[in-house]
This record gives structure tokens, sequence and C-alpha cells, in this order.
């Protein structure tokens, strides 16, 4: 195992690849995907999410019709203060006011009429939704998508682990050696296993951590159910306990997907033909298909985590692939 292991992670130049890697994924990570609608202002929503903060309540919802109704006030009434003011029924101090009101009220409400289906969107939740700047932690969990670069590397490390042994023709002397025929196959696949986790584990932690430091993820104590897009979620809990989970999918979906990129590497015996058949494996179902049964929806977590199926799923692709590697193993033996 320790030589296995030696001719992947002693590999200078694939090393300098899984690092160049990870950098790309750090970038990648620090940039928010989430376009709002042509008028809104984040400035205008952290100005109003800073006032509410904290948990929905009829004070709340009051004050945010009540702001509303005031908003619209002001911009239906802007051409009757400029009539007042030339009628001098108003002072130009009045008039100045009032106008700066109205301009104001213009720049604000298409951001607030937002707030405002959130607040009716809270009013019918059954759990306890808070109130908060939500849009980066949003951005993150809607936009959750499959790591490029952790994908790469995966496919280039199997590659080299399983491959290299025929582009070197000695692939026939080391299974005339004692444990080359019932072992190595089997060391392989744990190799395979501990590799994912541990790529795993260092890409997603990482990029949840860029976020968590970059961006404003705000308050993640809160219920799942204070973002909007979450709506129609099955999970039930807090904005932490759903981005916990949703990296513990993307875990085993990793582990997953690095035992499939093993059956490819086995089965081809050639680098490229790995890299092209892997990256079809994997991408080519959810071109076809949205469905929560293809392994993207796994990598991204944020389809999976939310259908009731999800621990049926993951179980039934474990014994999928406990058969397949089962049948090698002994093919392996056999040959």
């Amino acid at each position: 195992m320790r030589y296995e292991l030696l001719k992947v992670f002693g590999n200078i130049k694939i090393m300098a690849v899984i690092l160049g890697m990870f950098i790309l994924s750090s970038i990648m990570a620090m940039k928010i995907d989430t376009i709002m609608f042509e008028g809104f202002s984040t400035d205008v929503y952290k100005y109003y999410m800073d006032y509410l903060e904290g948990e929905y309540t009829q004070e709340k919802r009051s004050y945010v019709f009540e702001e509303y109704s005031r908003l619209k006030e002001h911009i239906s009434n802007s051409s009757l203060y400029d009539k007042q003011y030339k009628d001098k029924l108003i002072s130009a101090k009045e008039y100045r006011e009032l106008s700066s009101e109205a301009s104001l009220a213009k720049g604000r409400i298409k951001t607030f009429e937002y707030i405002v289906e959130k607040t009716e969107y809270y009013a019918g939740c059954e759990n306890t939704p808070s109130y908060f700047y939500d849009i980066d932690v949003d951005d993150y969990i809607v936009n959750m998508s499959v790591n490029i670069p952790l994908l790469l590397s995966l496919i280039l490390v199997i590659a080299v682990l399983f491959n290299e042994d025929y582009s070197a023709n000695t692939v026939y002397m080391i299974r005339s050696s004692k444990d080359g025929k019932d072992r190595l196959l089997c060391r392989r696949l744990r190799i395979v296993v501990i590799i994912a986790i541990v790529l795993g584990a260092v890409f997603y932690v990482a990029e949840f951590l860029i976020k968590y430091f970059y961006l404003d993820l705000g308050d993640m104590h809160s219920h799942i159910s204070s973002l909007k897009s979450m709506e129609n979620a099955k999970f039930s809990g807090s904005i932490w306990g759903y981005l916990l989970t949703s990296i513990g999918i993307r875990m085993m979906y990793t582990v997953l997907v690095a035992l499939l990129i093993s059956v490819i590497a086995i089965l081809t015996h050639k680098y490229m033909m790995t890299i092209g058949v892997a990256l079809g494996v994997v991408y080519l179902p959810s071109v076809i298909t949205d469905s929560e049964w293809t392994l993207t929806a796994g990598l991204k977590a944020y389809p999976l985590i939310n259908t009731s199926l999800v621990f049926i799923i993951v179980m039934v692709y474990i014994l999928i692939f406990m058969g397949i590697i089962g049948i090698l193993i002994k093919r392996e033996k056999n040959h």
C-alpha cells in the first residue's frame, strides 16, 4: 500500500496539478452566481434586514406593510409635492425633505417588494424563520455545483494508480508476485476510498471556509425555512445543519464517483480513455434528465437533500458498486 501511495503522492507533477486544482477551486468559491432582478439593491436589502434582524413576529410584519405603504405613498405623491411647492403651500425646506423621501422611496421600492413577498412567505411557515442578510448563503446553497477541479483531481490520481502498470508494461510482473493477483486490487480500492475522503474533505471544507470568511453567510443558526428558496425543502433544521448535511452527501458521492472511476480505469487500462469515459458517465445522465438519481445530483447535494429518498438513493448506489467491485475482484483472482 505504501508503494501505491508513493506512486501517486510522490509524483511531483500529479501533486502540482492537484495543488493547481485546489487553487482554482478556491478562486471559484469566492464568486457569487446569483443575479437578482432589475432594481434590486443589496445595500437597501441589507439596511432593512439589519433593522428587522431576528425571528419573524407579527410586529415585524406590521412594520413591513406600514413601511411599504409609506414608500408607495411618497412615490405617488411626488408630483403633488412639486405642485404644492409651486403653489407655495409648503416651504423650500419641506419640499426638499419630501422630494428626498420620494427619491429614496423610488430607489427602495423594488427591493422592498421582495421583502414584502418574503414576509408573506414567512407568515405561512410552520417553523419560525428569521430575518437576516441571506443573499450570500442562499447563493452558496442554491448554486452548489459539481466541484470540477476536485473531479479532475480524482480522475487523474485514479488513472495513474490503475493505469501506470499498463503503460509501463509491468502489470504482468506485478500480477505474478505473491500479493499481486489476490490483494493488489483490494488494496488499490482501499487507497481510492482514502484518497476520495481526504481530497473531498480538503476541497469541500476549504470551499465552506472561503465562503464563510470571504462572503457574508449571515445567521446560519436560523431555520432553513428562513431562505425563501428553501420553501419546498424536505429538510427540517438550521442552515448550519443543512450545509453540514450537504457536505456529508457530497463526501459520500465523491467516494462513489471515485469507485466508478476506478471501475472505468480497470476496464479501459488507458489514461485518456479513463478521463473521457469517466466524465461522460458522470455528466451524461444529468444532461438527459434532472433526476435526483444522477451522480451529479449527489455531488451538488442541493437537489438531493430536498428529497425524502436521499438515503435510499445512496444505499442503492452503494449496493450497485459493491456488486460491481465484487465481480471485478473475482475476475482478478481468476485471471
